[in-house]
């Protein structure tokens, strides 16, 4: 009996293959229907790929949240993201790469994040805000990465990668042109752009870490009002503080 030519491509688990990606289908099976593939075995070279890298970065973030860099292990980190250690070299690099890119990945995208949106605005009040909103909304996001940050500069800074720190430079920029801008329009005080931003990220960063004191310290959480759930109101009542701060 003559065999009937599989058709050029199939659905499995909701993904559409194509028989030129995968020959040995045919030359295996000769049909294309009810085929028992996994979806790892049908994942083409680019998809293993970026799901390596994607689980690597993932595990590296959780190292150096966890031990900061100097206490980071290479070893650890391929070991949680399930790779071996010629792969995660190959994919990303060495120790001092992959905190670079850990960082460098969530704070340049902010800094990106927060100069094409302010550009998009023509009132420095709402520019001030929308900066604010948006750098809190990146810490709420990326609960590990004032974690790093802030072992980072209790060591001195000595590790910071350069990127980053032109990542920080970007965001101070965008800051600094704002306040300027309000200044000009008679809106807003002279202010130190810097301070304003850590009034910004301090509450931020700590509020969460103070809470933790409730576990120990019940006078203390009490007093601090801790039983609260302030989180709610977080974003809204550093808002309020900067802009209070500013405006004339």
């Amino acid at each position: 009996m003559e065999r009937v030519a599989p058709p050029p491509a199939f659905v499995l688990t909701n993904r559409l293959v194509s028989f030129s990606e995968y020959p040995w289908i045919v030359i295996l099976f000769g049909s294309a229907t009810d085929i028992p593939l996994s979806r790892e075995s049908l994942m083409t070279t680019q998809d293993r790929t970026t799901d390596s890298i994607e689980r690597i970065l993932a595990a590296a973030r959780h190292e150096f949240t966890e031990h900061g860099f100097s206490g980071a292990r290479v070893d650890a980190i391929a070991a949680r993201a399930g790779v071996n250690k010629a792969l995660l070299y190959y994919h990303v690099g060495g120790k001092a790469a992959l905190y670079e890119r850990v960082l460098h990945d969530t704070l340049g995208n902010a800094a990106e994040s927060l100069a094409d949106i302010v550009s998009t605005l023509a009132d420095p009040v709402d520019k001030l805000k929308t900066y604010v909103r948006s750098l809190l909304g990146t810490i709420r996001d990326n609960p590990q990465i004032p974690s790093i940050i802030m072992q980072e500069l209790a060591g001195g800074a000595r590790h910071l990668p350069e990127q980053v720190a032109r990542d920080f430079a970007c965001m101070f920029d965008v800051i600094t042109g704002v306040l300027e801008e309000g200044v000009r329009a008679g809106v807003f005080r002279n202010t130190a752009p810097v301070l304003i931003h850590f009034m910004v990220v301090g509450p931020a960063i700590f509020h969460p870490r103070v809470s933790a004191l409730r576990n120990r310290f019940d006078d203390l959480a009490e007093a601090l009002h801790l039983e609260k759930n302030f989180d709610i109101s977080l974003e809204t009542e550093i808002e309020r503080l900067v802009m209070r701060a500013v405006t004339i």
